[in-house]
């Protein structure tokens, strides 16, 4: 059997889907051979820095046209059955469809991992962004994909019923594969010269703008928080976006925004030490199809507080707290409580080290190729 796996969804900047590429990738390598796997890459570049960060020895090919283009739908397809691949899995939606027949497998059989359908599910997830203002192109895709995918890999039983529901995939088509999580995202194992009693005593959030992410509603119950604890400070991690400028416009209006912290982009080490230096992770999303943050903050033995939506209570389980979204105070409660409890930290803290164990990219990436053996 040889598999292509589609690497251009690693880009750059690395997002949740570019991790889990890139970790499939590296722990593939435990469980296929060389000559069994074929990368693709647009980029030479992240070429040559993915086969450095993975150690791989899988080949790989550079193709000429990116991952949305109208030649990746033409000629892909042909690309792939004069390299004999049996399987192509792309770690996104995106697939070609020419030449991939429908309700029937092809030459090449298709692995299609779903991360979320957010855009059907919460038409209002992300107003200005490319897939609201073009959504029955979006729409129309996904009922096209879903009728050319020989099987389906969701992130999590939340994702799956959001495929059977809204596309009509039947069951037995869809797999679940649970994300993992980095082995860099570790307690801390000593206070280090920068976990003060400020940075102790901080709020995190890990995530984008959009709207569905419900940023805004964080800052409104921070400020409300920091009322009665003024000492508490919040930090952000994820670039502004120029699309919606709410939340920080918020932050000025509540006097609030000095004491908050927004950085754009980090690296994976920067982003460890926030976790370790959180008193809490606050994510607060209407919808996440897996919720990466929630995994690695409890890695990192960080306290949890979440909404009940989609996958969270899923993947937080009973480690993390949850709040109701439809009643924003019940967050400054959970904040407040967890905040000024120690001992409540800690039991939390040590809950999330344990639940989190189940979630391993080395489990993912073995359930993967059982699932291409399957296929």
């Amino acid at each position: 059997m040889r598999v292509a796996i589609d690497a251009r969804w690693i880009f750059q900047e690395f997002s949740g889907i570019g991790v889990h590429t890139l970790e499939l990738i590296r722990e593939l390598g435990q469980v296929a051979e060389p000559d069994e796997v074929v990368l693709l890459f647009s980029d030479d570049s992240i070429r040559r820095r993915t086969i450095s960060q993975t150690n791989t020895q899988f080949s790989t090919e550079l193709l000429p046209y990116g991952i949305f283009s109208i030649r990746n739908q033409w000629k892909l397809i042909s690309f792939l059955e004069a390299r004999n691949i049996d399987v192509f899995h792309t770690t996104n939606y995106m697939m070609p469809l020419f030449g991939v027949p429908k309700h029937r497998q092809g030459k090449v059989r298709i692995v299609n991992t779903i991360h979320d359908l957010i855009p059907l599910v919460i038409r209002s997830h992300a107003p200005r962004s490319k897939k609201a203002r073009l959504f029955p192109i979006y729409q129309r895709l996904m009922r096209e994909i879903a009728a050319r995918g020989d099987t389906f890999i969701a992130v999590s039983e939340a994702t799956k019923r959001d495929l059977t529901d809204h596309l009509n995939i039947a069951s037995n088509r869809i797999e679940v594969v649970y994300n993992g999580v980095g082995k860099a995202f570790v307690p801390p194992t000593a206070p280090t010269a920068d976990t003060t009693e400020h940075t102790r005593k901080g709020i995190l959030y890990v995530g984008r703008c959009d709207p569905y992410k419900n940023l805004l509603l964080l800052i409104e119950s921070f400020a409300r928080v920091r009322a009665e604890m003024p000492h508490v400070n919040l930090h952000i991690i994820g670039s502004r976006d120029e699309r919606y400028p709410e939340p920080e416009q918020r932050a000025f209006e509540l006097g609030v925004r000095d004491a908050i912290r927004w950085d754009g982009y980090v690296t994976e080490e920067e982003l460890v030490s926030a976790y370790q230096q959180a008193a809490v992770l606050v994510m607060p999303s209407s919808y996440e199809g897996f919720g990466l943050p929630v995994a690695e903050a409890m890695a990192c033995g960080t306290p949890v507080i979440s909404s009940r939506a989609a996958s969270l209570p899923e993947i937080g389980g009973p480690a993390a707290s949850y709040f109701d979204l439809v009643v924003p105070e019940t967050l400054d409660q959970q904040l407040l409580t967890v905040l000024g409890n120690p001992r409540f930290q800690a039991n939390m803290s040590a809950e999330g080290l344990d639940y989190v164990k189940r979630f391993s990219w080395a489990n993912m990436a073995k359930d993967t190729w059982a699932i291409y053996n399957q296929t």
